[in-house]
C-alpha cells in the first residue's frame, strides 16, 4: 500500500512539473510573438514587427528567390496543373499562408495570393503569363491595397 501511495504522489508532483513547465513553454512562446523577426517582402530581411503595429518596410532592392520561403514553393509550382481551380492552404504550418489558383481557362496554375502573417489580409497576388513571365502586385501596408509591381526575370525580383 505505502509503494502504491508512493507512485501516486510521485506521479502528481511530475504531471505538476510538467504541466508547469509546459505552461511556461507556452507563455515563452506566445510571448516571443509579440515582438517578432518578420521577412521584409522586399528585401527578405528581417523586420521587426508587432500586432499592434503596422511593419515600416524597408525601400526595395534585388531578393534572390530564395530568400523569401513563399517564393520557392510559388515558383516551384510554376506549370503545373493544380488538378482543381484552387489549393487553400498550400504552406499549411508556415506562419505564412499561400493560396494557389487555377482559373477555368488555363490548363496550368495562373494565380497565387500570399498573406505574410496569416491576419486574412493578402499582401502579395501574383500572376503568371503563358509567355513565362510571372507578376507580383506588393501591399506593403497589409492592407489589401496593392501599390508596388515586381517582375521576376533572372532568379530574381525587380521592380516592374
Amino acid at each position: 500500500m505505502f509503494a502504491g501511495k508512493m507512485r501516486l504522489r510521485t506521479f502528481v508532483v511530475l504531471a505538476t512539473l510538467s504541466s508547469v513547465f509546459c505552461g511556461m513553454g507556452v507563455v515563452f512562446f506566445a510571448g516571443g510573438t509579440l515582438l517578432t523577426l518578420r521577412e521584409s517582402p522586399a528585401e527578405g530581411s528581417p523586420v521587426a514587427t508587432s500586432p499592434s503595429s503596422s511593419p515600416q518596410l524597408p525601400s526595395p532592392t534585388l531578393p534572390a528567390a530564395s530568400s523569401r520561403p513563399w517564393d520557392s514553393l510559388i515558383l516551384g509550382r510554376k506549370g503545373q496543373n493544380l488538378g482543381s481551380d484552387k489549393i487553400k492552404d498550400a504552406s499549411k504550418g508556415a506562419p505564412y499562408k499561400v493560396n494557389l489558383y487555377q482559373d477555368a481557362d488555363s490548363p496550368v496554375m495562373n494565380r497565387a495570393k500570399v498573406d505574410y502573417d496569416r491576419d486574412e489580409k493578402w499582401d502579395e497576388k501574383w500572376t503568371f503569363a503563358p509567355d513565362g513571365s510571372v507578376e507580383r502586385e506588393v501591399a506593403p501596408a497589409d492592407d489589401e491595397n496593392y501599390t508596388e509591381s515586381w517582375i521576376y526575370r533572372n532568379d530574381g525580383w525587380s521592380r516592374k
